[in-house]
C-alpha cells in the first residue's frame, strides 16, 4: 500500500485529498505539500500544526524529508474549503540565507573541504555526511575566502563543483556530499508497459560554447608566474555553433588544472540538463516495493523519443490527488553528466542529439 504521512509534534497526519513531495539533485532541499479538506474553517489551530513546526514526511514508513512547516494556506469557496501544509527539507535554509563574514575574518587556510562546509552548516543545526564514493574529494585541504553576504548554497555548490562532488540529501535533514550513483534502480521504464507518460525537454538556453573558469591562487603545481597570478582553465562545447562565453569566478584557491577541471563540470551539467525526459509512472513503489530512488541509474526503453540505455534519475516527484491517484515523476539526463572526466576539450558530444535524445558519451 502507498502511504504518505506528515508527522508533526509526535502525530500522524494522512487522509490528505492531494500531495506533492519533490526531491532533486539540483535543488538540495526537497519540497512538501499536503492538502485537506479543512474541517476547522473557523479555527485552524485545532489542526495542531504551527509555522515553523518541525516535521517530517514517510512513505511506507521510509523518510523522504525533515524540515519544517513554511506555508499554511487556507481557501473556501461556495461548495469546499480546504488547507495546505507546506515546506522544506532542513536544508532550505542553505537556500536562503547568506555567509556572514566576521570582521577581520580571512576565510579558511589548508583545510579539508568537509570542514569548511561543517563549519558553514553547524550554524543551521545541519550535520554534514561524506559518502564513501566522495571521502577522497571532500578531504582535500584548501584555501577559501568568501565574501561576506555571498548565499551558503553558492558556497556548497562552488566547493563541491571544484572537486565534482554532489551536495544533496536523502531525508534525514543532512547535507551529504557524494557523487552521481552507480546503483541500479529495480525496475526499469518501458514504454507502453510502465510509463504513464513522458515529456522531453530539449533546449541550449544554459550551454555555451566557451567556459572560463578564473580564479585566484597562491601557486600551482608548475609553480609559474602566470599560474600563480590568476590560474584559468576552459573547455569548449562543440555542439554550441554561435559565440556564446561564459566565464566562471571561483573563489576557492585553484590551480590552472582545477580550473579546467570546474569549466568541464560546469559544461557537463549544463549539457546533461539540456536533453532530459520526465516519465510519470502509477504509483509511488516498484516492482519490489522500494519507493523509486533518487541518484540511481534505471535502465529506458523508449522507442517513442529514442532512449535507450541507463539514465540517471536526477529527481523524483511523488504526487497524489483525486482525479490521478498515486503517482511518481521521474526526471532523468545522461548518467554521465556530474561526472568529471579527463578527455580533449575538442570533439566533445555534450549531451544527447538534439533530435533524436539518444545519449552521446561524455
Amino acid at each position: 500500500m502507498n502511504s504518505i504521512v506528515l508527522r508533526v509534534r509526535g502525530v500522524t497526519y494522512s487522509g490528505w485529498t492531494s500531495v506533492n513531495i519533490k526531491r532533486s539533485l539540483d535543488q538540495m532541499a526537497g519540497s512538501f505539500s499536503f492538502t485537506a479538506a479543512d474541517r476547522y474553517l473557523k479555527d485552524p489551530s485545532k489542526w495542531g500544526i504551527q509555522m515553523g513546526d518541525e516535521c517530517v514526511v514517510e512513505l511506507n514508513g521510509d523518510l523522504l524529508i525533515t524540515g519544517y512547516i513554511e506555508e499554511i494556506s487556507t481557501t473556501y469557496g461556495k461548495d469546499n474549503h480546504s488547507i495546505s501544509f507546506s515546506g522544506r527539507d532542513k536544508l532550505g535554509d542553505l537556500l536562503d540565507c547568506s555567509y556572514v563574514k566576521a570582521d577581520g575574518e580571512k576565510g579558511w587556510k589548508q583545510v579539508r573541504m568537509h570542514w569548511i562546509l561543517d563549519d558553514l552548516c553547524s550554524q543551521f543545526g545541519i550535520d554534514v555526511v561524506v559518502d564513501t564514493s566522495a571521502v577522497v574529494q571532500a578531504n582535500e585541504e584548501m584555501d577559501y575566502a568568501p565574501d561576506g553576504g555571498t548565499p551558503i548554497a553558492n558556497i556548497i555548490n562552488e566547493l563541491c563543483g571544484v572537486k565534482a562532488v554532489l551536495a544533496v540529501t536523502y531525508g534525514d535533514g543532512k547535507l551529504l556530499l557524494t557523487q552521481a550513483g552507480d546503483v541500479d534502480a529495480h525496475d526499469s521504464l518501458e514504454a507502453g508497459m510502465n510509463i504513464l507518460s513522458a515529456d522531453m525537454i530539449s533546449s541550449n538556453l544554459d550551454r555555451y560554447s566557451l567556459y572560463i573558469v578564473k580564479g585566484q591562487g597562491t601557486g600551482t603545481d608548475t609553480k609559474k608566474l602566470p599560474d600563480f597570478v590568476q590560474p584559468s582553465g576552459q573547455l569548449e562545447d562543440e555542439d554550441i555553433d554561435r559565440y556564446r562565453p561564459l566565464i566562471v569566478l571561483a573563489d576557492a584557491e585553484v590551480t590552472n588544472q582545477r580550473c579546467s577541471d570546474l569549466a568541464a563540470w560546469e559544461a557537463r551539467v549544463r549539457a546533461g540538463k539540456s536533453r532530459a525526459v520526465e516519465y510519470t509512472v502509477q504509483g509511488f513503489t516498484q516492482s519490489n516495493g522500494d519507493a523509486w530512488p533518487l541518484n540511481a541509474l534505471v535502465m529506458v526503453n523508449d522507442p517513442y523519443l529514442g532512449v535507450h540505455g541507463k539514465m540517471l534519475i536526477n529527481s523524483v516527484e511523488f504526487r497524489f490527488d483525486d482525479s490521478s491517484g498515486s503517482t511518481t515523476k521521474l526526471g532523468v539526463i545522461h548518467k554521465g553528466a556530474y561526472s568529471l572526466i579527463s578527455s580533449p576539450v575538442k570533439g566533445m558530444k555534450l549531451g544527447f542529439d538534439p533530435q533524436t535524445m539518444r545519449s552521446t558519451p561524455l
